[in-house]
């Protein structure tokens, strides 16, 4: 008998197995899906069992067709990859590194079309190729992080680039997209060399000696970028018609250079903190609005042999020398309906600039509004500029000063002064949280206040939205995260507070849960600014504090306490207040939970801790049992009971 059971087991065990296998190969047979499993630690790369066995990720990719998608293990493999098929190469832990085996070659090499990599850590990949997808790895400590040579049509992505000569390089090669890299450390973040097309946007520079450069390159789109360098944060060198906008530019040396450079387009960016905010050299046609220039070291803008560039609608302030400074041969610019303030002098020409046109700006509050060596215009033939500090008188009452406004340092003058300032239609907002750390124990919520303050001149419209973070946090935890409104309308200089509330879950403690709030104008969509909020989660693993203060071992006649017991249960006649102490020192109570004989009657979730037990009990039955069970926000819960008897 037993041996007939054991028999049955193992044929039992033989088919369930064979099954298990041929309705996998018959799987993977039906996607049409070849799978390469890499790990160096058992020397092995499995093409779907264990019977093909390959000791690198040269001999796999060499092994896989077209289509095939390589998940590689954990482990360091030291090799020059060269992939020269349409693969999809994976790596399934981030300590998946490539080390080049040879220095002078790159760790990986794609000369195929329609490749994909990610979640590596490498030295450097070379892409000779076009449509392929580099996303998500950390590339660091080599010549060129990421090299696109004669390439078109590429997509890297969420890459940590650090510690390298040049972080990415596109040489010959359009219409790739960068976004959402971070660049650490570097030389030069990002450098284009006769490339054309490309879309640059949403990536963090920081701490490299020069960000972004382009050098012969044309009709490029650089937008919504984080640059903050030791050096020039974005060069221009003989690139034309390209975009440059809604950045954040800031502690450099220089905010962005135009050299030789023609016919761009600078709009919508925050410059800030550098010693030049925006050069000029040998530059013309190129249009700079609606920038926020703010608080540089030397002169915010500056000329030199530059003509036909147009400056408007503007906010240039706060800057410790010049506004703007035209130093040499600068002709026919135009400068007009820009916020000129708060700086020491707010336009500079000297005797070789001629024929420039400035009107309808306002300049408030400088130790000298403007001065002018050479031969320029301070107004349109109607009307100029606003002076803050113009004496002049207005008869008739039409808005233009009766006597000119004489500029320092040469002949010329402002025949229109404006008695008003002009409205610049400027659209800005400033996003801030006074107070945007916080922990919270799992499950309990932390709540942010979040000011949006319209900083532009007009009305405007703001919707408010959380962006994705640019890391998950490194824990088990998640969150839930929500805004108390998701639109404010604000005149400007009005404010309006958004709560944000953040939730986290899980059974894991949990630093840094970065939430950003983001305030962007339905107006002008360039126009966003966000600030950051970060939630540390912490565990609570300890119950609550749980007891029961009344009853106790008493006489009860209608909740009227007669007399004590020294040894006997409760005895309740009628109705009787029952109250119960609960506490916790962590994430704090969350519910108390009340049973009769385990059955569940009410749950309390506020003060006073107290529960009336009214109904009727059945005649026959007098002994009883109440229980209360307290639950703190973390998921912990504690009880405590008593044994009563009760009558009616």
């Amino acid at each position: 008998m037993n041996k007939n059971l054991i028999t049955m087991g193992i044929i039992g065990i033989f088919l369930l197995t064979n099954l298990t296998a041929f309705s996998m190969a018959e799987t993977i047979k039906t996607n049409k899906t070849e799978m390469l499993y890499a790990d160096n630690n058992l020397k092995a790369i499995f093409v779907g069992t264990h019977e093909k066995p390959y000791e690198t990720i040269q001999e796999g990719i060499n092994a896989a067709s077209e289509g095939c998608t390589i998940y590689v293990s954990k482990g360091v493999y030291y090799e020059n990859v060269k992939i020269a098929k349409s693969i999809n190469l994976v790596s399934l832990d981030k300590n998946s590194v490539i080390m080049a085996d040879d220095s002078n070659s790159p760790a990986v090499n794609i000369e195929s079309e329609g490749v994909a990599i990610s979640g590596f850590t490498l030295q450097s990949v070379t892409v000779k190729s076009t449509g392929n997808n580099i996303s998500g790895n950390a590339i660091s400590n080599c010549y060129c992080g990421i090299y696109i040579n004669h390439s078109d049509g590429n997509i890297i992505t969420n890459n940590i680039i650090s510690n390298c000569d040049y972080g990415i390089i596109l040489n010959y090669s359009s219409n790739n997209t960068i976004n959402n890299n971070k660049f650490l450390n570097c030389g030069e973040g990002i450098e284009l060399f006769y490339s054309n097309q490309n879309q640059i946007s949403g990536n963090i520079v920081t701490n490299n000696t020069q960000g972004i450069n382009l050098l012969s390159s044309i009709k490029n789109k650089l937008q919504n970028n984080e640059i903050s360098t030791i050096g020039p944060s974005i060069c221009f060198n003989s690139s034309n018609s390209n975009i440059i906008s809604a950045n954040i530019i800031s502690n450099g040396t220089t905010g962005i250079v135009l050299d030789t450079s023609n016919n761009n387009t600078i709009l919508d960016n925050s410059i800030k903190l550098n010693w030049f905010n925006i050069y000029f050299l040998s530059s013309s046609n190129n249009i700079i609005t609606r920038n926020k220039l703010k608080f540089n070291d030397w002169y915010s803008i500056v000329y030199k042999f530059s003509h036909n560039n147009t400056i408007s609608n503007n906010v240039i302030s706060d800057n410790a020398v010049v506004g703007i400074n035209f130093l040499a041969d600068n002709n026919n610019n135009t400068i007009a309906y820009n916020a000129i303030s708060n700086n020491k002098i707010g336009i500079s020409f000297n005797s070789s600039n001629y024929n420039n046109l400035i009107h309808h700006n306002n300049f408030i509050n400088h130790t000298t509004h403007a001065s002018d060596n050479g031969d320029n215009f301070w107004d349109n033939g109607e009307e100029g500029n606003y002076w803050d500090d113009y004496t002049g008188t207005d008869e008739n009452s039409d808005g233009i000063g009766d006597d000119p406004y004489n500029i320092s340092k040469g002949d010329n003058r402002d025949y229109y002064p404006l008695m008003e300032p002009f409205v610049v239609e400027i659209y800005s907002v400033n996003v801030t949280c006074e107070e945007n750390e916080k922990s919270v124990y799992i499950n309990q919520t932390a709540e942010y206040e979040i000011v949006i303050k319209n900083t532009g001149s007009i009305t405007d419209t703001y919707v408010i939205d959380m962006p994705l973070p640019d890391e998950l946090p490194n824990c088990i935890a998640y969150h839930e995260a929500e805004l108390s409104a998701d639109e404010v309308k604000l005149l400007p200089n009005a404010t309006a507070t958004v709560f944000l509330n953040v939730t986290p879950y899980g059974e894991s403690e949990c630093e840094l849960i970065e939430i950003k709030v983001r305030a962007t104008s339905v107006n002008d969509e360039s126009v966003s600014e966000n600030v950051t909020t970060t939630t540390t989660a912490m565990l609570d693993v300890t119950p609550p504090n749980v007891s029961i203060a009344k009853p106790t071992k008493a006489l009860y006649i209608f909740d009227k306490e007669i007399r004590k017991f020294l040894i006997r249960k409760p005895l309740i006649i009628g109705d009787i207040q029952t109250w119960m102490n609960a506490d916790d020192g962590e994430s704090g109570i969350k519910c108390i939970e009340i049973y009769i004989d385990n059955e569940l009657r009410d749950t309390l979730t506020s003060v006073p801790k107290s529960w009336v037990w009214s109904e009727a009990t059945p005649q026959l039955k007098a002994r009883h049992t109440i229980k209360i069970v307290a639950h703190d926000v973390s998921g912990n819960n504690a009880s405590a009971k008593i044994d009563v008897l009760r009558f009616l």
